[in-house]
């Protein structure tokens, strides 16, 4: 008996986190104007992480802990994710970057990369998903 309770409760105890994996190929970055890249690019969305293959410099990747999601409704798009996040490796001269990654929350076709410069200025990179 005891261990039939033992059981039931590790089953209902267990934490299930999902995971998705999108490729890439076109992106549009708006550091000063808008300009088309065409880049070969993985990208994994957990509930936890964030992770963008060749991101950083055209060949490193973007690793990103989640820090919150939210759901915001969007008068032209519908119903959006808002991924805040932080940077995991740690930049040497701003230390460790905020992200806000936009999708929407069904059928995403774009993922929106929000860099945090200060507390008015945003690099913004638009990934197409497929």
């Amino acid at each position: 008996m005891k261990n039939l309770i033992l059981v039931a409760f590790l089953l209902s105890s267990v934490t299930v986190f999902s995971q998705t994996t999108y490729n890439s190929s076109v992106t549009t970055s708006y550091e000063s104007e808008g300009e088309v890249i065409e880049k070969q690019r993985t990208i994994t969305v957990s509930d936890t992480e964030i992770t963008i293959t060749n991101f950083v410099g055209g060949t490193k990747p973007l690793n990103l802990t989640i820090d919150e999601i939210k759901e915001k409704e969007d008068n032209w798009d519908g119903l959006m994710k808002w991924y805040y996040c932080t940077s995991k490796d740690k930049d040497v001269i701003n230390g460790y970057i905020k992200y806000i990654i936009v999708m929407k929350k069904s059928y995403p076709s774009d993922m929106e990369v929000n860099q945090k410069v200060d507390e008015v200025t945003f690099i913004k990179t638009v990934l197409s998903l497929r």
